[in-house]
C-alpha cells in the first residue's frame, strides 16, 4: 500500500474516529457528529461501537489522548467548521508515523 492510500486508510479514520468519542462523551448524537464530520452516519456508528480495524483502534487511542482533538471538538460543538485543524493534525501525524508509512 502507498503511503498516501495509508493515510487515507488508517490515519484520517483512526482522528475521525477519535472526535466521533470525544463528541459522543459530549452528549452529540451520531446525527449531529456526522454532520460536523461531513461523513456519513453509519460510519460514526461503526467508530463508536468499534467496528474497526485493529489499526485503527490502536492509532485512535494513541490520537485520542492528543490536546488537539479537545479543541477540534469544542469547535465542532460550536458548529464551527473545524476541517484546516483536522488537516493539520492529519499532518502532524503523518510526519510523526513517517517511518510507518
Amino acid at each position: 500500500m502507498r503511503p498516501c492510500q495509508k493515510i487515507t486508510k488508517q490515519l484520517l479514520p483512526a482522528v475521525r474516529m477519535s472526535l466521533a468519542i470525544e463528541l459522543s462523551r459530549r452528549g452529540m448524537t451520531e446525527q449531529e457528529i456526522a454532520k460536523g464530520l461531513g461523513i456519513a452516519q453509519a460510519t460514526i456508528s461503526k467508530y463508536l461501537t468499534g467496528n474497526v480495524s485493529k489499526s485503527i483502534s490502536e492509532l485512535c487511542k494513541e490520537i485520542s489522548e492528543k490536546e488537539q482533538i479537545g479543541e477540534i471538538a469544542d469547535k465542532i460543538t460550536k458548529g464551527e467548521n473545524a476541517e484546516k485543524e483536522i488537516d493539520a493534525l492529519c499532518e502532524n501525524l503523518a510526519g510523526m508515523h513517517a517511518s510507518q508509512y
